[in-house]
């Protein structure tokens, strides 16, 4: 379900500057944290804040929470460049900006009479939240309960597009990233020098790089003793 029209911000310049909402930090694949980190971010501007910098996860077990290995958000993507580049539609803050900490509120969703809490649901407490909630007296609103992957989708592609299209790496991760791209290619030429001039193999303008995780946490929950994988 789309959020309606009317609970989008009118203009890009209305993000509170010392207004913040916080979110559970970010798990599992790099993939699925940098889906969280937009829904985040698009929670935030459903409500008119800074998102605090959320941190990222090196474990894959989030079930673990003593041992999620938390990584800061700004070694792995280029913070400034990131709220240069979007200023106005989304902004992120560092915890450091925060100068009250004490008025903060916990908006939880909470499953009444045992009903299923569905997408719409949630979407209706969001709104509620703001229309009839306290939380402008609130310094800081701290999203409490299921991390951000977890949480209902309410946004249109084309706002996850521009979130997405501004996390840039930093450039000691861009650069490891490039030399796997270039060995790659590198192998590919030598198979269609290997194959002769009549192959039909043809050089790829992108190269895709995906690992498989899934086998990884199956065997790490065998060893563990789990019948059901994380």
């Amino acid at each position: 379900m789309i959020l309606d029209r009317f609970m989008l911000l009118q203009s890009d310049e209305g993000i509170h500057r010392v207004k913040f909402l916080e979110a559970r930090q970010l798990v599992w694949g790099l993939n699925n944290q940098k889906i969280a980190f937009a829904r985040a971010c698009l929670t935030a501007r459903m409500v008119n804040r800074t998102l605090l910098m959320p941190s990222l996860s090196a474990s894959l077990f989030y079930k673990e929470t003593d041992s999620l290995q938390p990584v800061s958000f700004n070694d792995v993507f280029w913070f400034e460049r990131f709220n240069s580049l979007r200023e106005g539609f989304i902004r992120l803050a560092h915890y450091s900006d925060l100068k009250n900490r004490t008025r903060v509120y916990n908006l939880r969703a909470v499953e009444a009479n045992g009903l299923k809490w569905t997408v719409e649901r949630d979407l209706e407490q969001l709104k509620q939240s703001i229309i009839n909630g306290p939380i402008e007296m609130h310094d800081v609103i701290r999203v409490a309960g299921k991390i951000p992957f977890l949480w209902h989708d309410h946004w249109p592609v084309k706002d996850y597009a521009r979130v997405f299209e501004y996390l840039v790496l930093v450039d000691e991760i861009s650069k490891e990233a490039d030399k796997v791209v270039s060995k790659i290619r590198r192998m590919g030429r030598q198979l269609r020098s290997e194959a002769g001039e009549g192959s039909s193999l043809q050089l790829a303008p992108y190269v895709t790089v995906h690992i498989n995780i899934q086998w990884p946490c199956y065997a790490y929950s065998i060893a563990a003793g789990e019948t059901n994988g994380p």
